[in-house]
């Protein structure tokens, strides 16, 4: 558990950011009632912060949960050094071959 903690504080901090921020990001419905449910944050319920202390708290599943969150720094970082990597696109388009005519009888070669 030593090993992890440097990594877990932030990762528990930037998950609590990315529920709180998950609202803000969504477009917005048709109408929205008046009557709105309390939440202990803006766009973090308790509901919310139940399934997330759940989740830290079960180690089968916090280890999966850093998997997964390993494997998707893994493929940005993979992404962005592909992009990088990528040469730069032709000016124009590429030249058409000619095209081949089935009709066409095909050279013999000399005997």
């Amino acid at each position: 558990m030593s090993i992890l903690r440097p990594i877990l504080h932030p990762l528990v901090l930037c998950l609590a950011l990315l529920l709180a921020a998950l609202p803000a990001l969504a477009q917005p419905g048709p109408a929205q009632p008046a009557a709105a449910p309390p939440v202990v944050a803006p766009g973090l319920s308790q509901a919310d912060l139940e399934r997330v202390t759940a989740l830290l708290r079960d180690g089968a599943k916090r280890a999966e949960f850093l998997r997964n969150l390993e494997a998707l720094a893994a493929a940005g970082r993979a992404g962005q050094a592909h992009s990088a990597a990528a040469p730069a696109p032709a000016a124009g388009p590429a030249p058409a071959a000619a095209p081949v005519s089935p009709a066409a009888p095909a050279a013999e070669a000399p005997r």
